[in-house]
């Protein structure tokens, strides 16, 4: 007769795979790093941490992300005042050759070609073309035949 093992008891999802949170101190130096510009250890001294924990949590993915979009959201803000100082340029420079560049890159600032075009998918194929080598021919084994 079959011996019935019990089925083993579901566990609660792992704990290890839930992001941990960053710290408000280690949040803050972020912050510092990316709007001050200081480095790493100012930015830990100014929020009263240890410079080698602000180092250990920059290297943990949910640092890493905090930091990327808080890049981001720096990086359009600054962007979106480009069009107010190329029209400042444009109006109120001596030089003109500041003028015209600021007129051509007015002409050529799309709200569409922001978007990288690297992401779009193409439709198409693609074709790998093998060569294959020739196996050599082995020619066949003679037989001999031990009456003759």
């Amino acid at each position: 007769m079959p011996v019935s093992l019990p089925f083993a008891a579901s566990s609660r999802r792992d704990l290890s795979d839930k992001p941990r949170r960053i710290p408000k101190s280690v949040q803050l130096a972020c912050l510092d790093m990316i709007h001050r510009g200081i480095d790493f250890v100012a930015a830990a001294r100014a929020n009263n941490i240890k410079p080698d924990t602000l180092r250990r949590h920059l290297s943990r993915g949910e640092t890493l992300s905090f930091i990327r979009r808080e890049r981001a959201a720096l990086r359009a803000s600054l962007c979106s005042q480009n069009e107010f100082y190329l029209a400042q340029i444009r109006a109120n420079s001596a030089n003109a050759m500041a003028q015209t560049k600021a007129i051509s890159l007015l002409e050529q600032i799309d709200d569409h070609s922001v978007d990288r075009p690297s992401r779009d998918v193409s439709p198409g194929i693609c074709i790998r073309v093998l060569t294959i080598a020739p196996q050599p021919v082995v020619p066949p084994a003679k037989v001999i035949d031990a009456g003759d």
